[in-house]
């Protein structure tokens, strides 16, 4: 990722990068006007950036490209939802969604270790969708913190050792870390 020309790159991340997706999933893209993890931005800033996008937006829907932008600017991370006409698939804009970013990558990390990780995450986030316990703007559990219970559980269970082996420190939102214990777990399975 580079902004060295002083243009936002957009970068997906959330169920589609941590292929935990299902047909029905939204898309979750971050525009981000700095290439640094550590460079966080002001609350007030992405708010303002996310009534900029649902202005343009707006302009895009009465033209027909887009349909149901909606701004949430007062949600813990403002977004803008909106559905391409053309595909139908719903994004949800953010800006400088870093931490998001980092844990989607984290948890592709994790998902690589065992298969069952992947199956039991869709089967829980199916069972909690179902009985309507998916849903943070209902104050319920986000999908996040869903796949966070999952990723414990199999923890528990000593199926993904990769984060018991050689430390008592838990997993940290390091991803150099996490991919030298993923990476360390992988060759541990080899021998």
């Amino acid at each position: 990722m580079s902004n060295d020309n002083g243009f936002p790159v957009v970068q997906a991340f959330g169920s589609f990068t941590m292929d935990l997706f299902t047909p029905k999933s939204d898309l979750d893209l971050s525009v981000n006007f700095s290439a640094e993890i550590e460079d966080q931005c002001p609350r007030k800033k992405k708010m303002k950036v996310v009534r900029k996008f649902a202005k343009v937006l707006y302009s895009l829907q009465r033209d027909g490209i887009y349909c149901g932008v909606l701004p949430v600017v007062s949600a813990k991370v403002p977004i803008v939802n909106v559905i391409d006409r053309g595909t139908g698939i719903e994004c949800d804009v953010t800006v400088e969604n870093k931490d998001g970013m980092t844990r989607s990558m984290i948890i592709k990390l994790i998902s690589s270790l065992d298969e069952r990780f992947q199956i039991l995450s869709y089967l829980v986030k199916t069972w909690a969708k179902i009985h309507d316990v998916n849903s943070p703007t209902a104050q319920t559990m986000s999908s996040m913190s869903i796949i966070s219970l999952v990723a414990f559980h199999l923890q528990k269970l000593n199926i993904l050792t990769a984060f018991t082996m050689g430390s008592a420190d838990p997993p940290s939102s390091n991803i150099a870390r996490v991919l030298c214990l993923v990476k360390r777990w992988f060759r541990f399975r080899k021998c």
